[in-house]
């Protein structure tokens, strides 16, 4: 809100929103402002405080890699350029999803502890609510997309996207494409790893 933007000026004595404009930091949303996303993301990381997100957003995920796993399946014998872009895609799609899920967790452990610590000394059956909630609306319907024996999974499909990797990073005949298939493999290795060990925060911890 302006009012907000205007009172920080006043607690800190300067006004400097016209360089925060200038330096595309925030940018006009009506009579507010608005932070930009790769500030705001910044911020986020920087002071590991993320918002939850609905476990339904993470799963977009799904159907991105998919996609582009199906084309770079139709493209092996095609034009290595856009073969090559579509690596570079679906590494890069995967990285989001994996830092959503990590983001999520780091949020949720956030949450629970602070329920089980109970520093605001709420009773139990305000307890057993918000505990209830993140059950029902984050952390089960999470671990289902993290849960690798789960057919439909998406971490499912990355270890089936993994199988097929390792196969074109040592027999593909063209090098450039080699070396890109190698990259990935490696990261989907780390990736369904990590997918793992959040799975089993959810599991034990949550």
């Amino acid at each position: 809100r302006k009012e907000k933007l205007q009172q920080a000026f006043v607690d800190h004595e300067i006004n400097v929103l016209q360089q925060l404009q200038e330096y595309k930091i925030i940018k006009r949303l009506g009579d507010d402002f608005e932070i930009r996303s790769v500030y705001f993301n910044f911020l986020e990381f920087v002071m590991n405080e993320f918002r939850p997100l609905l476990p339904e957003t993470i799963e977009k995920y799904e159907h991105s890699i998919n996609v582009l796993f199906k084309k770079i399946r139709e493209g092996l014998n095609k034009d290595y350029l856009i073969l090559g872009q579509r690596i570079n895609d679906l590494y890069n799609e995967i990285k989001e999803f994996a830092e959503s899920v990590e983001k999520n967790t780091i949020r949720l452990l956030a949450e629970t502890r602070e329920l089980k610590s109970n520093v605001d000394k709420i009773d139990y059956s305000e307890k057993v609510r918000k505990a209830s909630f993140w059950i029902d609306y984050y952390i089960a319907p999470l671990n289902t997309i993290l849960d690798i024996h789960q057919t439909h999974s998406i971490t499912n499909k990355l270890f089936e996207i993994s199988n097929f990797v390792n196969i074109r990073r040592l027999n593909f005949d063209d090098e450039t494409i080699r070396v890109q298939f190698e990259k990935l493999y490696t990261f989907l290795v780390q990736t369904n790893d990590e997918m793992l060990r959040q799975s089993k925060i959810l599991t034990n911890e949550l």
